[in-house]
């Protein structure tokens, strides 16, 4: 059976698949495969996904955002949190 699609690619739509409209999504610098499939799932039927950097911004259907650095580390506290709840539901 030949298929015309990389395993990165196959990893990005099934991760897209899970995320939500609304949701806030996050990726690292060196994180292709989630930041793929956080865009893929914005162009397909999440619109409103927030994208968050680790490195203190947030991407948002209105535009980029930066976090000020003495917030950084309540932000990436309140971001983590966020994520847990998104994975428990």
């Amino acid at each position: 059976m030949s298929v015309d699609y990389s395993t990165a690619e196959l990893l990005a739509v099934l991760l897209a698949r899970d995320l939500r409209d609304g949701e806030r999504g996050a990726a690292g610098a060196a994180a292709a495969i989630p930041m793929a499939a956080i865009m893929l799932a914005r162009e397909m039927h999440a619109p409103n996904l927030e994208i968050a950097g680790v490195e203190g911004w947030r991407d948002t259907p209105e535009g980029r955002k930066p976090v000020p650095p003495e917030r950084r580390h309540l932000w990436h506290k309140k971001l983590m949190k966020e994520l847990r709840r998104q994975m428990a539901a």
